[in-house]
């Protein structure tokens, strides 16, 4: 025993210790015990004293429980075993014999099992623990997280090893790692498929680890379990959606390359390479803007704020330091933790043959028609001009004649002289709508003059030229192209513009024709300015750029139109 003690009973029946052993004395409050029956009793356990005191008085053996407070302010739990001594004489408990165990640590250690239990049972994870006796990690325990989890009730799991949640599925590499685990008693980690009661299949994460004896032995395992069947379904899910963007990434007909906000290059896929001729290991963390060129006559890398805002037409740089054009196109994905920049590329090289093959294809079929229109101005204008003539000429020779013999159908030859005279000028208006001959004879400033003579006068608009003093030696196909583009502007005026004037500027600069025409109309959008079905100006521009010219459109909605061309006069050599 921890104490012992003895106590008188006077005739008071309150009991006063005669003794007790040394260790006791840290509890008694007084020093003469034998006058004061008095332990430091907790006050909520004074009661459970009281009623311990009447069962000894009462002459029954009897063991109580309470607590005490220790002369430094400790809390002790005591086990006290007393046994009351009667006087026979008068039957009387005359002493009472007491023996008390100090049982703290024994409550603490069963208050943390209580406290570690209650965890284990609140838990959320599934816990289970296992015996190590004769090795077949029988369950002794299961949370309720575990029923729940499994399906199976506390009688189904006890006694029970763990791989009856597999079925039938053992062949599985989760298994094999914690089985190795197992046979070198180490803590190991798993996901496994498992199965619930009614069939149904859960991924079930694992983490085992075993409990040591004070012998250093493993007698038990413990096995924590989590149900992440949402997160392999997830992760699954994410890389099928992973392969189908690889394989469209490795697929894609368009080289695609993926930086950081910086333009190091992060990826980099097979259409890529191929295009520009590197690997994509050659090319991680190098900067995009070593791939691109603002021409192709020197290697001019762009900056990166430059390819941003110049993405469209420019031109790849590949590893041989070749150059072709390229589309491209960029976006921009936020990432949690960066910005990324997507780039895709085009080869837009058999583009631009193919472009410039149906320019060139526009650009023979515009100048034959221009030689065809000159040709048929020519023959209507010699041939069938000196015929209608002739016959003037012959019916003012019958005129005469009638004039002589036959005075009173001389009248008759009148109307006759008139339609003779509106052919010739009918095949006259044809001839110069189809090639204007003075444009041959007298040089494209005259062939302007006369152009706007005639708009003026038809459609009343006030139209101002404005010319270089020195005369324009252009070549004669060139100055049918700027002709034919006043030509086009003035009937787009006409017809839509609203205009009431209109200014014409033309001048040499540097071997360069500068022309511009401007007026006061109710101008054009962005889109009725490059409208492809609008033939009129994609014709101005093709006309411009066949023979290497900059042509331009600067408009606002009721803000007028101003046409801008600037031509070399000579073709370079």
């Amino acid at each position: 025993s921890d104490y012992a003690y003895s106590m008188r009973v006077p005739a008071d029946r309150k009991p006063v210790f005669e003794w007790f052993t040394e260790p006791l004395q840290n509890f008694v409050r007084n020093e003469h015990a034998a006058q004061d029956f008095e332990l430091p009793v907790h006050p909520d356990d004074d009661t459970i004293l009281q009623q311990h005191i009447d069962r000894l008085l009462a002459g029954n053996e009897d063991t109580a429980e309470y607590r005490v407070i220790d002369n430094d302010g400790n809390i002790h739990h005591f086990s006290d075993h007393a046994l009351p001594i009667r006087d026979w004489k008068r039957g009387k408990v005359v002493r009472i014999y007491g023996a008390i165990q100090d049982v703290t640590e024994q409550r603490l250690a069963e208050d943390k099992l209580r406290l570690m239990q209650r965890a284990i049972d609140s838990s959320n994870n599934g816990i289970i623990i296992t015996s190590q006796q004769g090795r077949d990690y029988a369950i002794i325990y299961a949370n309720q997280s575990f029923i729940d989890m499994t399906g199976y009730d506390m009688t189904e799991l006890l006694g029970s090893n763990p791989r009856f949640l597999q079925g039938d599925d053992n062949d599985q590499p989760g298994i094999r790692t914690l089985r190795a685990a197992l046979d070198k008693n180490l803590d190991a980690h798993a996901v496994l498929r498992n199965y619930r009661r009614d069939g149904s299949l859960f991924w079930n994460e694992v983490y085992i680890s075993p409990v040591y004896d004070k012998q250093h032995t493993i007698s038990h395992y413990i096995g924590v379990q989590n149900d992440v069947t949402q997160r392999v379904e997830l992760e699954q899910l994410i890389r099928d959606k992973e392969a189908k963007m690889r394989a469209i990434f490795d697929n894609v007909m368009d080289g695609i390359i993926i930086t950081d906000w910086q333009g190091r290059i992060e990826s980099l896929n097979p259409s890529g390479e191929a295009m520009f001729g590197y690997s994509e290991k050659e090319l991680q963390e190098r900067s995009i803007t070593c791939l691109f060129s603002m021409d192709d006559s020197r290697h001019n890398h762009l900056q990166l704020e430059q390819l941003r805002d110049r993405h469209g037409e420019l031109w790849g740089v590949t590893k041989e330091n070749s150059f072709f054009p390229a589309k491209t196109g960029i976006s921009q994905v936020d990432m949690p933790d960066n910005t990324l920049l997507i780039f895709t590329i085009q080869d837009n090289s058999d583009a631009k043959l193919a472009e410039q093959a149906l320019r060139n294809l526009s650009s023979h079929l515009e100048q034959a028609r221009e030689e065809e229109r000159t040709r048929i101005a020519h023959e209507i204008h010699d041939e069938l001009g000196s015929k209608l003539t002739a016959v003037k000429m012959d019916l003012s020779w019958l005129d005469n004649k009638l004039l002589e013999i036959e005075p009173h159908y001389r009248q008759k030859m009148h109307p006759l002289f008139q339609h003779i005279d509106e052919a010739i000028s009918t095949v006259q208006k044809i001839a110069t709508d189809l090639h204007p001959s003075i444009l041959d004879h007298l040089g494209l400033a005259a062939a302007l003059e006369w152009q706007i003579e005639n708009f003026t006068e038809q459609t009343g608009l006030h139209c101002h030229l404005t010319l270089p003093d020195a005369a324009i030696e252009i070549a004669a196909q060139r100055a049918t192209a700027v002709f034919r583009i006043v030509q086009e502007s003035l009937t787009n005026i006409s017809r839509h513009a609203q205009a009431s004037e209109v200014n014409i500027e033309f001048h040499t600069d540097d071997g360069r024709l500068v022309l511009s025409i401007a007026d006061n109309g109710r101008g054009m959008t962005a889109l009725q300015m490059n409208n492809p079905d609008k033939f009129g100006i994609q014709g101005m521009r093709e006309r411009s750029r066949h023979f290497d010219g900059e042509f331009s459109i600067d408009s606002r909605p009721n803000q007028g139109c101003t046409i801008n061309l600037s031509m070399p006069l000579k073709q370079k050599t």
